[in-house]
C-alpha cells in the first residue's frame, strides 16, 4: 500500500487550515506533515482535537440568537468532510473530537446554562443528521463537585496566572498579544453589560474579564496536557497561531473563500448567502444590516422554526414586502412560502437571485 501521508496532509491543508494558500505555503507546515507521517507509521488513526463551540455570544448584534444555526452546521460539515475524506484513503480512519469549552469561561462570558444546553443539543443533532457520528464527536470536561471553571482556575494554574498577570504580560510577548486580542473580542461580546456600568468603571471591568479569559485559557491548556486528551492527536485551534506552534489554526468556512485575513467562527458571527452575487459571507449581524442598500432585502431564513441564516436578495417589488424563506431536509433545501396575498416570488425578487437560490439550495415554492 502506498504511504498516504502526503495525500492526508493535502486534505487537511485544503479543507481546514487557516492561512494556507494566502499567508502560508506547504513548507510552513512541515511539522504537521511530520506528525501525520508519525501517526501513519504507527498505524494510528488521524485524530484531531478542537476546544471550541462554547455557546452563541450573548451579543445579539453579532448573531441571530441562542440557537446553533447554518454557521455551526457548515462548520460541523467541514470537520466531518475532512475526517471522512481521510478515512476514505486511510485504513486506520480519522476523527475530529470537539471539546466544548463553555464551562471553561462560563463565569466570564455572560451566558446561561439553558442556552448552552440548547446549543449543544443542536450541535449533536447536526452530527446525527449528517450521519457523522463515526467522524465527529462532542465531548466535555468533567469538573466534578467543583465544576469545570473552578477546577481549572484553582488546580490547573488559572488563579496563579491571575495573581501574576501584569508581570507575565510584560515578560511574555505572546501573553500580551493574547490579552489585546481577547480584550477586543470581549469588548464587543460584553458590550451590553459594560454599558450598564458607570463610564469610569468600564475599562477596569473589561480588563478584569479579559485577564480571566486569558488565565482560564492557560489553565485549559495545562489541563489538556496533563490529562492526556491531546496525546496522539493533532491539536486544532479557533485562534490564529504560527504554523510551527503545535496548534493548527482552523478555518471552518474555507469553502466560502472569504479571504478576510482573520479567523471567523460561527458562535461570534452570522452567515449570509448573498443571492445577488452568488456567494456566502460571514460577519456580524449588525454589519450586514447596516450595509444593506435600499434596493436590497435581507431575509432571516428559518429552519425548524429557528433563525438559520441571512439571505440577501434584490427587490423588484416593494422593498417592504414580506419574504419567508424556510429550510427543510436537514437545513439544506430552501422553500419559498407565499404571503397571505399569494404573491409570486418573481414579482418580489430579481430573477438572477431566484436562479442563484435555486442553484445553491434547490428553491421550491408553495
Amino acid at each position: 500500500m502506498t504511504n498516504p501521508s502526503e495525500e492526508i496532509f493535502s486534505i487537511v491543508l485544503e479543507n481546514l487550515v487557516f492561512g494556507y494558500g494566502t499567508k502560508h505555503n506547504e513548507q510552513d507546515f512541515q511539522d504537521l506533515l511530520a506528525q501525520i507521517k508519525d501517526f501513519v507509521d504507527k498505524k494510528l488513526p488521524i485524530e484531531f482535537f478542537l476546544p471550541g463551540f462554547p455557546i452563541k455570544t450573548i451579543n445579539k448584534d453579532k448573531v441571530l440568537g441562542v440557537h446553533a444555526d447554518f454557521g455551526e452546521y457548515a462548520a460541523i460539515k467541514s470537520l466531518y468532510e475532512t475526517a471522512k475524506s481521510i478515512s476514505d484513503i486511510y485504513a486506520y480512519k480519522s476523527k475530529v473530537v470537539i471539546m466544548s469549552d463553555y464551562h471553561t469561561f462560563s463565569d466570564l462570558i455572560g451566558g446561561i446554562e439553558e442556552s448552552y444546553q440548547i446549543y449543544h443539543k443542536e450541535l449533536k443533532d447536526f452530527i446525527l443528521n449528517l450521519n457523522a457520528q463515526e467522524y465527529v464527536d462532542v465531548q466535555y470536561i468533567d469538573g466534578g463537585e467543583k465544576g469545570v471553571f473552578d477546577l481549572l482556575k484553582y488546580e490547573y494554574g488559572g488563579q496563579e496566572m491571575l495573581d501574576n498577570f501584569e508581570k507575565i504580560k510584560i515578560e511574555t510577548p505572546q501573553r500580551l498579544k493574547d490579552f489585546d486580542a481577547t480584550k477586543k473580542v470581549m469588548a464587543k461580546d460584553r458590550q451590553q453589560f459594560l454599558e450598564t456600568l458607570p463610564v469610569e468603571a468600564r475599562e477596569k471591568a473589561l480588563e478584569d474579564i479579559t485577564r480571566g479569559m486569558v488565565s482560564q485559557g492557560f489553565a485549559l491548556n495545562n489541563y489538556l496536557k496533563k490529562s492526556g486528551r491531546v496525546e496522539n492527536r493533532i491539536r486544532l485551534s479557533i485562534h490564529e497561531h504560527p504554523p510551527k506552534s503545535g496548534k493548527i489554526s482552523s478555518d471552518f468556512f474555507k469553502k466560502f473563500n472569504l479571504q478576510r485575513g482573520f479567523i471567523q467562527n460561527p458562535w461570534h458571527n452570522t452567515v449570509m448567502y448573498n443571492a445577488i452575487e452568488n456567494k456566502f459571507e460571514v460577519d456580524f449581524k449588525e454589519t450586514f444590516l447596516a450595509n444593506r442598500k435600499e434596493s436590497e432585502n435581507i431575509v432571516t431564513s428559518t429552519f425548524q422554526d429557528r433563525p438559520w441564516m441571512f439571505i440577501k436578495v434584490k427587490n423588484v417589488g416593494k422593498a417592504n414586502t414580506e419574504i419567508k424563506l424556510t429550510f427543510d431536509k436537514g437545513g439544506s433545501d430552501l422553500v419559498w412560502e407565499t404571503d397571505p396575498k399569494g404573491a409570486k416570488i418573481n414579482v418580489i425578487i430579481a430573477t438572477e437571485c431566484i436562479q442563484n437560490l435555486d442553484k445553491q439550495f434547490g428553491l421550491r415554492s408553495f
